[in-house]
């Protein structure tokens, strides 16, 4: 026994390490082939060879694209652009509606609903046929195949489309590779999912929708008669983006052929033109249709169907008196009636000092070359008249012509010239001021036809400075100062979360281009007493 070797160091353990070495090396090389291989399989089972847009039927009234609709929800319900909203109920029942919890998480659907969610129907009023479709991840196309074995979830064969229902929610859906279809209605979704060759949308509505943007809403609208805006407009697209502290919208709406008539004296050569900078104020417009002012009143009131802006009671105003002898009215609309086309026109304040607190407009008419009206020609007052009663006069030396009211300066309608401009506007004193310290010049740096700009703090600060007036003496219906107080503190403090809102538009013979800016920001707050919150 002593003999036995008992410690054995011979080729046998090499052997025995090698015959390991080749058993693990296999094992991992198994593990490494079944990853290709299921990683090939989960390539394959998540491919697609379907376009989203292929899905949508050709005729649908809307066509809404929504863009990253998971991400971008938190900054569109955090947007201060929301604190403008008139009515803070309705409101946060909005922001309430559009923040409740999915009941899935996010992970989830950030991989369910990623790129765009297209949105689609032809029911504009209660949208009982609406369409949804996205584009899922891989990842997603997985989860969806798993949840489909959670509860709540059952198949629908349909004649072999392979739907599914979600019982809670009454939802019917359909994948195909990775596009993942979505309707209340079931019969919207069969007919998706069975459009023939060349019942999706053509080539061209397809491109419009897939085109990139930074816009989070985009789609059009096609109107019928009976629908709102739909007996003057055919069609709208729209764009909306909104960030932190601001909002923009954007349309193009497309008149309808029967309503051409009724807006074609407006539009027609209405191209978009360089816009005069408008007059500082809490309101302020600069117009420019390309006509003159008589042109301009006819046309805006057949287009907006108005029973007094019409070129009927422009005539009538033009009109001579029966015996012969020059009018008032008849002077005034000879001379304004070849001005423009430039106009321009604000509300540069109120007059709280008056008898009765009143906006200060001021406005100018371009005077084109052989149309300088003569403001001298006014009919003078009757022999006798008092200085306050109420006739024209005219001052040769300031070349200033006004009509005294019941009031004071601020109640007196007055117009001078200024260079190329007429200036007018409700109070005399606004006007020579306005003159003295020389007509706002230069041109916007946008064309259109029309631009319009609102301040709301001033705006609603000052208005409310005056209602008060009124409620002090028990005026106002509905309120009483105590209440009126309240309520005005309420009006200020969500106007000054807004510091302008910006409209402009353009026109063309067949449609209306226009433009929406809304910027916020907190300033500083003014009670209608005139204290500072």
């Amino acid at each position: 026994m002593s003999d036995v070797v008992r410690n054995y160091t011979g080729s046998g353990g090499r052997i025995k390490g090698r015959s390991i070495g080749a058993r693990g090396s296999g094992c991992l090389g198994r593990i490494a082939l079944g990853c290709v291989v299921l990683l090939l399989f989960v390539l394959w089972f998540t491919r697609n060879s379907y376009e989203a847009t292929a899905f949508i039927p050709a005729g649908s009234r809307y066509n809404v694209v929504l863009s990253d609709p998971v991400n971008g929800l938190d900054r569109i319900t955090a947007s201060d652009v929301w604190n403008t909203w008139p009515d803070a109920a309705s409101r946060d029942a909005l922001l309430r509606k559009l923040r409740q919890d999915p009941g899935v998480p996010r992970w989830v659907l950030n991989n369910l609903l990623t790129q765009r969610l297209y949105l689609t129907g032809g029911d504009v009023r209660t949208f009982s046929d609406a369409l949804a479709i996205t584009h899922m991840s891989r990842i997603g196309t997985l989860l969806e195949r798993l949840l489909v074995f959670g509860s709540g979830i059952t198949g629908d064969y349909a004649g072999g489309l392979r739907m599914r229902h979600i019982e809670k929610s009454g939802i019917y859906y359909a994948v195909r590779g990775r596009i993942l279809i979505l309707s209340a209605n079931r019969d919207v979704l069969v007919h998706s999912l069975t459009l023939q060759p060349g019942a999706a949308l053509d080539d061209v509505e397809r491109d419009n929708l897939l085109t990139e943007g930074a816009e989070d809403v985009r789609g059009t609208v096609q109107l019928a008669e009976d629908d709102p805006l739909g007996d003057a407009f055919e069609s709208i697209a729209f764009a909306v983006r909104i960030d932190n502290d601001r909002a923009y919208a954007k349309c193009h709406a497309t008149i309808r052929e029967s309503a051409r008539a009724r807006f074609g004296p407006l539009l027609n050569g209405a191209n978009p033109y360089a816009l005069a900078t408008p007059i500082p104020g809490m309101v302020e417009v600069s117009a420019n249709f390309g006509k003159p002012v008589r042109e301009v009143w006819a046309s805006l009131g057949e287009a907006l169907e108005s029973s007094w802006l019409n070129a009927s009671q422009w005539q009538a105003w033009e009109a001579p008196s029966a015996d012969g002898a020059p009018r008032v009215a008849q002077t005034i609309t000879s001379m304004l009636g070849p001005l423009g086309p430039s106009i321009r026109l604000s509300c540069t304040g109120f007059d709280q000092n008056e008898m009765v607190p009143v906006p200060i407009l001021v406005g100018t008419l371009q005077v084109p070359a052989g149309a300088i009206p003569n403001l001298g020609a006014l009919p003078p007052p009757p022999t006798g008249a008092n200085p306050w009663d109420i006739y024209p006069r005219y001052n040769a030396d300031k070349k200033l012509a006004s009509v005294p009211l019941v009031g004071g300066p601020s109640l007196e309608p007055a117009a001078l010239l200024a260079g190329r401009d007429l200036v007018f506007g409700t109070s005399r004193t606004a006007v020579e001021g306005f003159t003295q310290q020389g007509p706002a010049t230069g041109e916007l740096g946008e064309q259109a036809n029309l631009f319009a700009r609102v301040y709301p703090e001033p705006l609603v600060r000052e208005g409310a400075a005056a209602l008060r007036q009124l409620a002090e003496v028990g005026m106002l219906k509905g309120y009483d100062l105590g209440s009126f107080d309240t309520a005005a503190r309420g009006w200020i403090t969500s106007a000054a979360r807004v510091k302008e809102v910006v409209l402009v538009a353009a026109g063309t013979d067949n449609a209306i281009d226009a433009e929406l800016r809304i910027v916020c920001g907190e300033t500083a707050v003014t009670s209608p007493t005139g204290t500072t919150q």
